[in-house]
């Protein structure tokens, strides 16, 4: 992750900083778990999922760009095309249920970030690029979401 750099939000504190790196990295690991994780950080899953970080939208903003970053391009690429094969699986693809279970089990770090791409473009995740600054109640998105099935 280092050959390219993620600018670091100016609102992060260093040990944000660190954590948040630490996240990114170690969450694409095998047998990852978020007590694992905060144990390791010296830190609380109580504090871990509070505003501190994970509540904290530039913490998760971060993390979510350098996770984006560690992803090769070749393997989204991939991840994509077996997603249109699983898209077309009513039509019964080349792709057996088995080898599309191996392949999404091994890239499920892809899998996981695109979900929060696909979040993040349709307005339905809370980060600060989606929300332009402003929090949107739940009742606001509901009507903003149902307004879109209209059209």
């Amino acid at each position: 992750m280092e050959e390219n750099k993620v600018p670091v939000p100016s609102g992060l504190s260093e040990r944000q900083r660190n954590i948040a790196e630490a996240y990114a990295k170690d969450q694409m690991k095998d047998g990852f778990t978020i007590g694992g994780f905060c144990t390791e950080q010296g830190i609380s899953t109580k504090t871990f999922y509070s505003t501190e970080y994970k509540e904290n939208a530039l913490f998760t903003q971060y993390v979510n760009s350098l996770v984006d970053k560690a992803i090769p391009e070749d393997e989204m690429a991939a991840f994509r095309k077996m997603k249109r094969h699983l898209l077309k699986f009513a039509e019964k693809e080349n792709p057996t249920t088995k080898e599309m279970q191996m392949f999404f089990e091994a890239f499920d770090y892809i899998r996981e970030a695109d979900k929060r791409q696909q979040m993040e473009r349709l307005g339905l995740s809370n980060s600060p690029a989606n929300n332009s600054g402003s929090t949107k109640s739940i009742e606001e998105r509901k009507a903003s979401l149902l307004e879109r099935l209209r059209k």
